[in-house]
């Protein structure tokens, strides 16, 4: 079960770093756009390489649309996995140090070395209190409830 909180509590992460990986496509995108002609190399020969056709500056400004459309959906998902992340954290007392690990990890997507300078403690301390606050978590039936109904919609 442990696992599975851990990977609830990822959610937010994810969508980060899909939305992230959209706005990268986006720009790169957009630079292939705003390039002047003739800015790529010319071949008087097709290569065999040529499986589809491209239609050119209308296709880009299409796929440009997609991934902005990609891109609104990603933030709207990651504010639910906010929420969703943060109604499970309310569970932990506010002002302790195991749910500010956590916050400090699922929220505000901190690496460990990170995580461990903002709390001056050590990493061990810090995956104590980690490992602490993932077991009172999962005391929690409406904690388990929310991951097994998590996984029920992924599947």
């Amino acid at each position: 079960m442990e696992i599975r909180i851990k990977k609830y509590l990822g959610n937010y992460y994810r969508c980060k770093k899909k939305k992230e990986q959209l706005e990268e496509r986006h720009r790169h995108i957009r630079t292939d756009i705003d390039s002047p002609l003739g800015g790529r190399a010319y071949k008087e020969i097709p290569s065999a390489n040529t499986q589809h056709k491209s239609d050119g500056s209308a296709s880009l400004l299409l796929r440009l649309s997609e991934i902005e459309d990609r891109i609104e959906k990603e933030k709207n998902r990651m504010a639910q996995r906010l929420l969703e992340i943060m109604d499970v954290l309310d569970y932990l007392q506010e002002e302790s140090d195991e749910r500010m690990i956590l916050e400090l990890r699922h929220i505000d997507c901190y690496e460990w070395k990170d995580i461990v300078k903002e709390m001056h403690l050590s990493r061990t301390s810090c995956n104590t209190y980690y490992n602490k606050a993932i077991a009172k978590l999962l005391e929690y039936k409406r904690v388990r409830v929310l991951i097994e109904a998590e996984e029920m919609n992924v599947a």
